[in-house]
Formats: structure tokens, sequence, C-alpha cells
């Protein structure tokens, strides 16, 4: 066989499956982003910061903020770091006890104000019994608990921020409202705070709402009563809850409010959109029927036709009405999701509501950090699905001063308003050729025809080795 025919092949072959390398990927242009903000930073210092406004948000292509980018005069990028700040405030529990409580009976048909109470202290002034009327409990045939005496003087005077009542498991629904009055001396009595408490049941759900606020008294003694028409209130304990907040710095928590969109064909499901990747951690979900009450589930998803791949919170949701007063679920707490497409469901119900709820997303926005290289002004451009992650190679530099936490700390300034740069057809992520795919189908095309030549030229050598074969056999003969 001809030894300069398989090697040409096998070159040939060699040099079709070989990758080539790409020719590297030029720096990006303000021209490919969508957006951007002018940034105007003062001489001075090395390093600035902003907090991203929610049209950063709304122009990025994906959750992780990779196609921003910061220039400079010359329209050279300059590297940049997004951090997310430390809570605001962190709030602790300092106080949270078991105080000691007395009801205080009466007959059926008196109220709180109209009663004598003898009350009993020891030497620390903390109460050891509770008595009303005469002393005598049997002078009442009819009676009822008319209020609570609560003490608190085990507490030296730290202030209470909140009540939080308790009671039986197997107490009847009801839902009130209560007055807290409180005194140093168990005869003069100031009102500090009014409350409505409930207990009800939905379905397999229960709301307990049994938190009072008050505003951080540190009276030795309370008093807890409610309207004469109202049911006596059968109290199991009472605690105290004091907190205290811790200041750090942070940019501001913001709440962006948004409208569900109820799901065509599909009774009681509503898609959200934010908008934008928000890195939202509590969402406030507030029914808008009057008196209505509803079970829900709540979903989170990477598009808008996958919106309930994570489940991200299910419970009671409630807008109830109590002599004037509204009583509405709290805010519930998701873990930092970027989620934009959310979906929520009503539990099957003849009484779901009719209107689509309202929803809040609580985030907080990232921190922005550059370094100011070259001339200003600076700008931000953002929103390109042309461009990748950065990799600026000073990330560890630039996290040094995040929060102030460096030897030189970043002035602190406001981006300006939005304008056009390309324009939203940027947004779109450009269609690129399947180069590999077709150098992958090109290099085993080649291949087949390499050896199907191979193949064939071989053969006719081996044809004519054997007619020259025959030929000197007959010649012999």
């Amino acid at each position: 066989m001809n030894k300069t025919l398989i090697f040409t092949v096998a070159a040939i072959v060699s040099f079709t499956i070989t990758p080539r390398p790409l020719p590297a990927a030029s720096p990006p242009t303000p021209e490919m982003f969508a957006y951007g903000m002018v940034l105007e930073a003062p001489e001075g210092n090395a390093f600035y910061e902003f907090d991203l406004p929610l049209d950063v948000y709304k122009a990025a292509t994906g959750t992780d903020l990779h196609d921003i980018r910061i220039f400079n005069a010359t329209g050279t990028v300059v590297p940049h770091v997004l951090y997310q700040p430390e809570l605001r405030s962190q709030r602790q529990h300092a106080i949270e006890e078991q105080l000691p409580f007395f009801p205080v009976m009466a007959p059926a048909s008196s109220s709180a104000d109209e009663i004598t109470v003898h009350v009993e202290k020891n030497a620390q002034g903390s109460i050891v019994d509770v008595k009303a009327g005469n002393g005598d409990s049997r002078s009442f045939v009819d009676q009822k608990i008319v209020s609570y005496l609560i003490d608190c003087s085990s507490l030296k005077g730290k202030a209470v921020s909140a009540l939080e009542l308790e009671w039986s498991d197997n107490q009847a629904d009801f839902m009130g409202s209560v007055i807290v009055e409180a005194s140093s001396d168990l005869n003069r009595w100031q009102k500090i705070a009014t409350g409505t408490i409930a207990r009800l049941g939905y379905g397999t759900y229960r709301l307990d709402r049994k938190k009072i606020p008050l505003s951080g008294t540190g009276k030795a003694y309370l008093r807890l009563s409610w309207p004469h028409s109202q049911e006596a209130l059968s109290l199991t304990g009472v605690r105290a809850l004091a907190e205290s907040t811790q200041t750090v710095n942070r940019p501001g928590y913001r709440w962006t409010l948004v409208t569900a969109t109820p799901l065509s064909g599909k009774p009681g499901q509503y898609t959200i959109d934010t908008g934008g990747f928000l890195p939202a951690d509590r969402i406030n979900i507030r029914l808008q029927d009057k008196n209505s009450m509803a079970a829900v589930k709540l979903f989170s998803g990477p598009s808008a036709e996958k919106n309930n791949t994570s489940e991200q919170w299910r419970g009671l949701l409630y807008n109830l009405e109590y002599q004037g007063a509204a009583i509405h679920n709290s805010a519930i707490n998701v873990r930092g999701s970027a989620s934009r497409f959310w979906l929520l469901t009503y539990d099957e119900s003849e009484t779901a509501p009719n209107n689509p709820p309202l929803l809040e997303f609580g985030w907080q926005p990232h921190r922005l950090i550059f370094l100011a290289q070259g001339t200003g002004p600076f700008q931000i451009a953002y929103g390109s699905g042309a461009v990748s992650r950065p990799d600026f190679k000073v990330d560890p530099l630039l996290r040094k001063y995040q929060q102030g936490s460096g030897m030189i700390k970043p002035d602190l300034i406001t981006p300006g308003p939005q304008y056009v740069l390309a324009g939203s057809e940027r947004l779109k992520s450009p269609r690129s050729l399947p180069w590999k795919k077709y150098i992958l189908w090109a290099s085993l095309f080649a291949g087949v025809l390499a050896i199907g030549w191979m193949s064939v030229t071989l053969f006719r050598q081996l044809q004519a080795g054997d007619q020259k074969g025959q030929s000197d056999d007959g010649e012999e003969a």
C-alpha cells in the first residue's frame, strides 16, 4: 500500500477534527446595552458606590445581574462589584418572660370600672392575691371574669413592647377587642393601648391573633380588660416581649406593589409578574374583599410558563373588620428569591374571594462599588443579551471596601434618570450559529470522504496487483 497516500489521508482527517481556537471576544461597549444612567462622581476618591435602582432590575436579563457595566468618559469598562448590605435593623427579643396574672371576678352585670379590687403584695412589690368587692367571693352568685391584673414588677422597669396572650387549644372561636392600662401603684391607671385579638378556624388552618403591641411601658402593673358586652376572656398565660433594635449601615428597604392577574380558564389561580428580578425576601399579600379568608399556595419559577416549579409558602390569608378595626395577615418571609414570575392558587372553596389579591414585594437593593478608573462622567449601562458575566480579577479588592470596611470609604452617589442607549432590542439574545455543531459534522463528513477515497484507492491498487500477478504467471507458463 502507498505510504504517502496513508499519511496524506491521516493529515486531512487530523486537520478537520482538530478544534480551531476562537478569536478573543472584544470588550463590551455602551452600544451593546439597552439603557443607561449617568453617574456623577466628584473628584477626590478612588471608589464610589450606589444602590441599584428599580429600573436596573427591570432591564436585567438574568438573576445574577451579569449584564451590568460601568463605563468612563472614553467608553472604557471600569471594574465593579455587587453586594447586598447587611440588615438595617436586627430586632431581638431582649425579654420574653412569663408574667403572673390574676383574674378579677365580678357580678355578671358589672364592668371592670365598677368594682373595687383589693390587692395584696409582698415586700418586693409582687402581687400575691387579688380579691374583688368585699373580699368574699361567695357574695357573687353569678360572677364572671371582667379583667386581669398582670404583674410586671419582676421586670424591674424594663420597657415592654408587646403582650402575648395564651389560651387553651380547645378555646372556641372568638374575636374581640381588649384595653391595656398601666399603673405604678395599682390606684391610678393610664390607658396605653387597645388591640384586637382573635381565634378563628378555616378548614385545616387556625388563626390565632394574640399579640398586643405596647408603647414600651415600664410600669410595674398592667390591667387587661374588654367591653362589657363582650364575652369574658379565658387566659392560660401572659408573656412580656421587649425588643432591642440594632442599626447598621445599609440602603433603605423597598416595597413594590404588584396586582395579580387571573389565569384564563383556571378559577382561583393568579399569575404575578414583578417586572424584574427583584431579590425579594418578604411578601405582603392582601385580600381585597372585606371579611374574607382564603387558604393559598404561592409558587415561583424561572419563566411565565414555568412559574410553579418551586413552592415558596402556603397558609391562610384574611381581611377582617371588627368594630372599625381592620385585621390582616402578616407579611410572609420567603427565602432570598430573585424570581420574577409567581403563581398564587386558592384552595378549592365555594367561598373563595372574587377579586385578585394585591401583593407587595419587599426587597433589599444591591449596592454597586466601582473603581473610578479614568476620567468622568461615568455611566452605568445595563440590559444586554450579548454579554456574559464579567471577571475583573479585582473582586477581592473591591469587596474589601464594601460598607466602608476598608481603609478608603467609598463615596455614596445617586444615579441620574434612565435614558436609552440601544433600546429594548438589546435585551434579546443574538442568534448565533452553532459553529461547534457545524464543525463537528463537517469533520465527520470529511473523514467519511477521506476513508472512502482511501478505500477506493486501496481497492484499485489491490486489483492492479492481482492483474500483474496473473500476467507474470502466464509468461512463466
